[in-house]
């Protein structure tokens, strides 16, 4: 796992959904904040609530993101994804086990960007505690998951994908 001044960092691993989620939090802070913006550097915790903006601009952006029609369909994505994807299948079967967010819209558009991304619906799993789901190998963007997967399946292997940001 990749560190950036002793912080654990998130990243996408097949939707850009932090370029997606600052969109909307910048848009948001025009109105209230308006010299202040925030870039993918300054998301220094996979919970977006812990950074520099706080619980209060985040829960006003899952509002949104609630709300917008379209929002994950919409997202990007992330460089490499669709050839890291075919090089995956290229060896065997390639699930995708995603966390589901609880909100009126994401589970189904999460859904149907991910048949767009070439899975079957049976390839589709959607799971809060990704321990219950067995493999030989997991890609994981959220390091406690990657390491609770890890204990429970020591057979397996599992890589935690993130890059590494630049520390304030």
């Amino acid at each position: 796992t990749m560190e950036a001044g002793g912080k654990k960092i998130p990243d996408d691993v097949l939707e850009r959904f932090v370029d997606g989620y600052l969109t909307i939090l910048n848009a948001l802070l025009i109105d209230e904040e308006p010299t202040q913006r925030y870039t993918y550097n300054d998301v220094t915790s996979f919970d977006l609530g812990a950074c520099a903006w706080g619980d209060y601009w985040n829960h006003r952006v899952w509002e949104c993101i609630d709300s917008t029609k379209g929002f994950v369909l919409g997202l990007a994505a992330v460089p490499g994804s669709e050839e890291a994807l075919s090089t995956l299948r290229s060896y065997g079967e390639v699930g995708c086990l995603t966390s589901p967010h609880i909100g009126p819209r994401w589970v189904s558009e999460r859904y149907k960007k991910l048949l767009t991304r070439g899975f079957k619906p049976g390839e589709i799993i959607f799971a809060t505690d990704k321990t219950h789901v067995p493999g030989d190998f997991l890609v994981e963007d959220r390091l406690e998951n990657a390491n609770a997967w890890a204990a429970k399946h020591e057979d397996s292997f599992v890589k935690c994908v993130s890059r590494v940001m630049k520390s304030k």
